[in-house]
């Protein structure tokens, strides 16, 4: 069964035309390439339980996305992760892979990590997913 970050991940590969494992990543990016983003799961929220069902019904786990880009350009960071962004906030009511997610709740707009250790920039947002017990 796919993991959140399997299932996020093919959407934002797919949205910024990116390839996992190539330039898409999860849980960690590369030294190379430059330009590339992954998916890092987070705190999320506590589950929610729905009256006359026995257990938590939806998961709502937490994902940060980070894009870096080349040295000395921030749009090749902030392009991508704003395209991701656009696509990423409009799941609702959708079947990925084989799990249900209900709703995207974006906590911000994507903004600046600053440089890494190489003075390439990094851009982030987070977001809460509510979707079904998978």
């Amino acid at each position: 069964m796919a993991t959140v970050i399997d299932e996020i991940g093919t959407r934002l590969a797919t949205a910024i035309s990116g390839t996992l494992g190539t330039n898409v990543f999860q849980s960690m990016i590369p030294p190379t390439p430059d330009v590339c983003a992954s998916v890092y799961e987070t705190g999320g929220l506590r589950g929610i339980e729905v009256l006359g069902t026995a257990g938590i019904t939806f998961e709502q786990p937490g994902i940060q996305c980070v894009f870096r880009g080349n040295v000395e350009d921030y749009a090749s960071a902030r392009t991508p992760a704003q395209t991701a962004f656009n696509n990423l906030k409009t799941i609702q009511a959708e079947d990925l892979s084989s799990t249900r997610y209900d709703l995207v709740t974006m906590q911000q707009q994507p903004f600046s990590l600053g440089p890494d250790e190489n003075g390439r920039p990094r851009v982030a947002f987070n977001m809460i997913l509510q979707k079904e017990v998978s």
